[in-house]
C-alpha cells in the first residue's frame, strides 16, 4: 500500500448555541456553527444527530454554503456536520463517491439512493 497517497481530510464542525439570537437571522451564519475555512471548498459534507449521520450531500463550489441552506430550510434536524475536502476529483468523481457513501452509510433523509 502507497502511504504518501494523500488522503481526503475531513473536518468536523459542532452547533455552539451559547451565544445565538433567535430573533436575529442574520447571525445565524455567522454564529450558529463554530467552522474554519476549510469548509468553503468542493467535496462531500455530512449532516449528524447525536453522533450518527443522516445526511451526505455534496458540493461542487462550496460545502459550507449548502450546509447552511440546509439548516436555514429546517427541514432537516442536526446538530454538527463534517466536510470532506475533495478538491483534486473532477465533479463526476465527486458525485460517485457521494453515492458510494450513501449506500455505505444509509442515512435517513438520503431517500433515493438508500436501498
Amino acid at each position: 500500500m502507497n502511504r504518501n497517497k494523500k488522503r481526503a481530510k475531513d473536518y468536523s464542525y459542532k452547533r455552539d448555541n451559547s451565544n445565538y439570537d433567535v430573533s436575529r437571522p442574520e447571525e445565524k451564519r455567522s454564529q450558529f456553527f463554530t467552522y474554519s475555512d476549510k469548509a468553503f471548498c468542493k467535496g462531500v459534507y455530512f449532516l449528524h444527530r447525536q453522533g450518527k449521520i443522516v445526511y451526505v450531500g455534496m458540493s461542487t463550489t462550496n460545502c459550507m454554503e449548502r450546509v447552511l441552506r440546509h439548516y436555514n430550510e429546517g427541514f432537516k434536524d442536526f446538530d454538527s456536520f463534517s466536510v470532506r475536502r475533495l478538491e483534486s476529483l473532477s465533479n463526476m468523481q465527486i458525485s460517485e463517491h457521494e453515492i458510494f457513501l450513501i449506500k455505505k452509510h444509509k442515512p435517513e433523509y438520503n431517500v433515493v439512493h438508500n436501498k
